[in-house]
């Protein structure tokens, strides 16, 4: 399947940094290898917990106030873009030109652990924007090239 667009154009406009590709690669692989795959996953979650305390968002008021701050920081560190949609029961998160595309082997140990490391990211920033507690980011696709997508809610 080939990248969307919108991901294809941040690409092409953002530096890369390829020399982080390998390593990253290779530590997911151990990691999977190495652990039970529901820790592996829990491990990344945390791990994207602790990067979204490190890159905290100022509070807003409203969807596409926090929409903007998310790729506001996104920019700041070329981790692709987002885009959120507020349906009756959750927000709807996709997020495009992620550096889960480093490894674009399908169904890759690091593609599925960035998708981690994303939800325990969103998850800590929508608790820290005073959403209700309980409440969490899952994966819901990562389909090959194209933006990831996850739900925030019950």
């Amino acid at each position: 399947m080939p990248f969307d667009e919108t991901s294809l154009t941040y690409l092409s406009a953002n530096h890369v940094s390829r020399q982080w590709r390998a390593f990253l690669v290779a530590i997911s692989s151990e990691l999977f290898r190495n652990a039970d795959t529901e820790d592996a996953l829990a491990f990344l979650r945390e791990v994207g917990s602790h990067v979204a305390t490190s890159l905290p968002l100022a509070k807003v008021e409203t969807l596409e106030g926090l929409e903007a701050a998310i790729n506001e920081r996104w920019s700041e560190i070329d981790w692709g873009w987002v885009s959120l949609v507020a349906t009756e029961n959750e927000v709807l998160v996709k997020h495009g030109a992620s550096p889960s595309y480093i490894d674009h082997a399908e169904g890759s140990e690091w593609a599925r652990g960035f998708a981690a490391v994303l939800e325990g990211l969103y998850t800590s920033w929508f608790q820290a924007q005073g959403s209700q507690p309980g409440l969490k980011a899952v994966c819901i696709a990562a389909p090959h090239g194209a933006p990831l997508e996850f739900r925030y809610g019950l």
